[in-house]
């Protein structure tokens, strides 16, 4: 009776103070142990949450890849994506350290860059004048939005430059001048070239300037950091290779 007293007393010892946070990754199921007077399961979601960035990013860029595309652009559906989602990053609780704050900050700055740069694009792709308005300015964005406004020559010359660089980085080069040839000669021809430019041109420039998280907060670090929130973690499950 005292053996078993003595060992009912140990496991209310060791399991005093402490939680079980479940989670996974793409591979594996875990359990983690942590200190419920340190952290809250909310905390422990939340830096799971910046950890792992599933959610926090910028869905509904636009996908413009022919004229007809243009149409079913909703500027709302963006705006409210990104309101909806700062709004939460921003009042997320998180444990009092500097790490945790600082990639949270992080993730802000580039969320925020890419919302407005989606932003331009789709108000661009009605009025290629609004291109202007992203405050970067370097030779590749400067060519492209002076192509889309200045002339038909311009816009013609440009979006065949374009794709004579685009090509040589494509595995199926006949299919892509295909491609252009078809829509060159058809009556859409400088339809055709502005979303061309614009979403395989300026895009692609303008998306070089945004300062990525990953960039000052890698991939290892950030895995180490959130495995210190922890006493120990077990991996339960894993799916087969």
């Amino acid at each position: 009776m005292r053996i078993l007293l003595v060992l009912l007393l140990l496991i209310s010892f060791n399991s005093f103070g402490q939680g079980i946070y479940k989670w996974n990754d793409e591979t594996c199921v875990y359990e983690s142990t942590y200190d419920i007077d340190i952290y809250s399961e909310i905390q422990l979601k939340n830096c799971f949450s910046l950890t792992y960035n599933y959610y926090y990013r910028i869905n509904h860029t636009p996908s413009v890849f022919k004229p007809e595309d243009i149409a079913r652009l909703n500027l709302d559906t963006l705006d409210n994506e990104f309101n909806t989602k700062i709004n939460q990053l921003k009042s997320l609780e998180l444990p009092k350290t500097d790490y945790w704050n600082e990639l949270r900050k992080s993730i802000i700055i580039e969320f925020e860059q890419l919302y407005k740069v989606s932003r331009i694009a789709y108000l661009g792709y009605i009025d290629p004048k609004q291109l202007k308005d992203w405050h970067y300015q370097d030779s590749c964005l400067n060519r492209h939005v002076n192509a889309l406004i200045t002339s038909e020559d311009s816009l013609l010359n440009d979006w065949y430059d374009l794709t004579s660089s685009l090509v040589k980085k494509n595995c199926c080069p006949d299919i892509v001048w295909a491609n252009y040839y078809e829509q060159y000669n058809s009556d859409k021809r400088f339809d055709y070239a502005k979303v061309y430019i614009t979403t395989f041109g300026w895009w692609n420039c303008a998306i070089n300037h945004i300062e990525r998280c990953d960039d000052k907060f890698d991939w290892k670090t950030k895995q180490e950091e959130f495995l210190k929130l922890f006493i120990k973690t077990e991996t339960n499950d894993c799916d087969e290779p």
